[in-house]
Parts: structure tokens; sequence; C-alpha cells
């Protein structure tokens, strides 16, 4: 997995950016006799309201509306004033805590990770980790068997973790782009009091698909310390049979735990 991850992630990053824009567009351009009907149908009922006594003017909530409409416009009709705002916001949250994590393992660990595509990154070292902790279990010979058993355990408790992880990340990504890609629907629906809390729902939708890419993260940064942990056990104690045990259980169990909360 040597690089694996990153190229993966990234190529996912990049199709994604490229699925967002070409959607957001269409349905931008959709929208937007529906928009400019929206917005009259807007207009008469406020005027009606405030010439039938039923609303009251006001300066501040008449610079609210005309600066909702005016942005609301905004966004519809620009890609690029959505990928500068919203979309560079949303996909640099969970970026930016990543290499908080990164940072933090980092320090706690010795192990200096790079800060640049620092999730990839983690994954990547993970596994070397895990390659080098199994390489401590097994001694290389062959009535070693135990050792080799533990060795295969550890290596398959990586590729199995990292493989979950990524995935995840993945179907994360892809819900994103995919709620992304459909925002001008919920920008639309922003206009009128009544259709407020879907685009409310839309917020509170990307809200939970940034979190969930973080507690991944997390989850990565805890298993990464405990496979440094393995591997400083391994080449500071003996060969042991407890020694051995005392190194893979943990990530076994760790492993476990980790599909269960990541399925």
């Amino acid at each position: 997995m040597n690089g694996l991850a990153t190229s993966i992630l990234g190529g996912i990053d990049d199709v994604g950016k490229a699925f967002v824009s070409s959607v957001y567009m269409q349905l931008g351009y959709a929208l937007g006799n529906v928009y400019a009907l929206m917005l009259t149908v807007y207009i008469i009922w406020w005027g009606y309201s405030i010439l039938s006594g039923r609303e009251t003017i006001s300066p501040i909530e008449s610079a609210y509306r005309l600066g909702r409409a005016v942005v609301i416009y905004l966004l519809l009709n620009g890609w690029g004033t959505f990928s500068e705002t919203i979309y560079k916001l949303v996909q640099a949250v969970p970026g930016e805590i990543g290499k908080i994590i990164v940072g933090a393992v980092s320090r706690a660990t010795g192990n200096q990770l790079s800060d640049q595509d620092a999730i990839p990154a983690l994954i990547d070292n993970l596994y070397r980790g895990a390659q080098d902790v199994a390489n401590q279990v097994y001694s290389g010979t062959f009535y070693d068997i135990f050792g080799a058993l533990l060795s295969t355990i550890v290596l398959l408790a990586a590729i199995i973790f990292s493989a979950l992880a990524i995935a995840a990340i993945i179907a994360a990504k892809i819900m994103l782009f995919i709620t992304l890609a459909l925002a001008p629907v919920w920008i639309v629906l922003w206009l009128y009091r009544w259709s407020t809390r879907m685009s409310e729902g839309f917020i509170s939708l990307t809200t939970y698909l940034i979190i969930q890419q973080i507690l991944i993260y997390g989850f990565l940064g805890f298993y990464f310390s405990l496979v440094n942990l393995a591997l400083n056990t391994a080449t500071s104690g003996g060969a042991s049979v407890d020694n051995k045990m005392s190194m893979v259980l943990p990530l076994v169990l760790v492993t476990i735990i980790s599909i269960y909360v990541l399925m």
C-alpha cells in the first residue's frame, strides 16, 4: 500500500470536483428560470403583504431579504462563487483537522509524518509500520511457525483496516460530492421561509458527512499510535511468546473493533 492510499484518495478528489462542477453548473442553469419565477412571486407576495398591513417595512429586514436574493442568484449562477466559498470550506475542514491529527500522532510517536496529503500518508505509514511489526514477530526460520502465524495476522489486520478506512473515506467523500452537486436545489429553496428548513437539512447532512470523515481520521490516528507502540515493543523486547502476543493482540483487537465501527 506504499503510496496507494495517496493516489486513490487524490484521484477521488479530482474526479469528485469535476463531477460536482459539471452537475452544479447544469442544475444552476436549469433552475435559472425557476428561480426567476420564484423571485417574482416572492416580490409580489411581499409587496401585497406590506400593502395589506400583514407585514411592516423594516430597513434591516428589507436589506436581509434583498441580500438573500442576491446571494442566491450569485451562488446559483456562478460555480466560481460556490467553489471558492462553500466547496472550498467543506473540503478544507476535514483536511485541516486531519493535519492536526497527523501532527499530534507525529509528536506522540516520534514518527514524523508529512502534513501534505496527511491522511493518505498516515494510511501508507500505518501499513509500513505493520510490515515492520510483522518482520519483528517472525524470525524468518522454517521452525518459527507461531511467529509466521502472528506475522500473517498482523499483515491481514493492517490490510483489512486500511482497506476499510479507505473505503469508508471514499464513501463519505462520494456522498459529500453528491450532496454538494445538488446544492442549487437547496440554495433555491432558501428563498422562501417555509422551504428554509429543507436548506437547513442540506447543511445538517453536509455537516454530518464532514464529521464522519473526521471520526475516521481519528480512528486512523489511534490505530497508527498502536502500531508504533507495537513496533517499539518489538524492537526493545525479546522474542518470547509472551512478548509476541503482547505486540499482536492489541492490534488484532483494535482491528476487530474498528471493523465493527466502520461497517
